[in-house]
């Protein structure tokens, strides 16, 4: 193993910005060249130089776990957090509730918790690919919203028990989107703002997304099962009609996020707005 792949799969467990991990590979890899000179000049061969060099440095794995909670503590327990919450919403929501369990629904939870875990070892990727890590709870909260369908099918107390577990296994995906953009944010508009700043522009962000793609997919569910009618084109294009306001929602939203993405002092234009939009979810889900 060379110096690099030793540097390489220390920091792939380590969330980082591409300039920390340019950084921390430069000081790293010079230290461990100094320390491997070193022990050439006591005699060593380079094979055996590289092997004490290492093996004083330290395990890959306790390495990469020390400087990951040195550097980024909280990521580590929210990947934990949103693993066991998934398994615990899944298993019962499987068994509790539904009376023909949702298998294909379970075992997707369980698969996602599964890639939660593996985030652990590769919180690299989380840092590098934050789209896809994005990608990757969006396809949480769908999930969670296919969840949520079946727990009419509870009464009373476990009603009450699932509401809860739901409501956690939300926080969890919440709390694992707002985290990156929080300690390590990838947007330059949102570097520049104070923490305060950042955290309530990132918890609007969060809240209104999660509000306004779920009310548009509800509209979409509820069009696809109900209002499609093969022999009744009149009743099919009305259906269709009922989506122009939450498609019409879920545009402006993005075109904030979008707007607010190029300058700072458009983000408190984005926070009103925002709110704007969450305030006629509200209304119109009430009305």
């Amino acid at each position: 193993m060379t110096i690099e792949s030793y540097v390489q799969q220390i920091l792939q467990r380590v969330e980082i910005s591409k300039r920390q991990h340019y950084d921390l590979t430069t000081e790293m890899t010079t230290y461990l060249e100094e320390k491997k000179q070193h022990y050439k000049q006591q005699g060593l061969s380079e094979e055996a130089a590289l092997e004490r060099t290492f093996r004083d440095f330290g395990e890959i794995e306790a390495v990469g776990k020390s400087l990951s909670t040195a550097l980024f503590p909280q990521r580590r327990w929210a990947l934990w957090y949103l693993a066991f919450a998934a398994v615990v919403y899944a298993v019962l929501v499987g068994t509790v509730v539904a009376v023909k369990p949702p298998l294909i629904w379970s075992i997707l939870l369980c698969v996602s918790a599964l890639i939660s875990i593996a985030f652990i070892r590769k919180q690299f990727y989380i840092a590098h690919y934050r789209g896809l890590f994005l990608l990757f709870c969006s396809m949480h909260i769908v999930l969670w919203a296919i969840g949520i369908l079946y727990l009419d099918q509870a009464q009373g107390i476990v009603l009450f028990m699932l509401r809860g577990c739901s409501i956690l296994y939300l926080g969890a995906i919440i709390y694992n989107i707002c985290l990156g953009a929080l300690y390590q944010p990838i947007i330059q508009q949102y570097e520049a703002l104070s923490f305060k700043k950042r955290t309530f522009t990132i918890m609007i962000n969060a809240i209104s997304g999660i509000v306004i793609i779920s009310y548009f997919l509800l509209f979409v569910a509820g069009v696809w099962f109900f209002g499609i009618d093969s022999t009744n084109l009149t009743y099919t294009l009305e259906s269709l009609q009922m989506l122009v306001i939450p498609t019409t929602m879920l545009c402006c939203w993005f075109a904030v996020i979008m707007a607010s993405k190029l300058h700072r002092y458009m983000i408190p234009v984005s926070w009103v707005i925002q709110l704007a939009l969450l305030c006629a979810v509200v209304i119109r889900f009430y009305s």
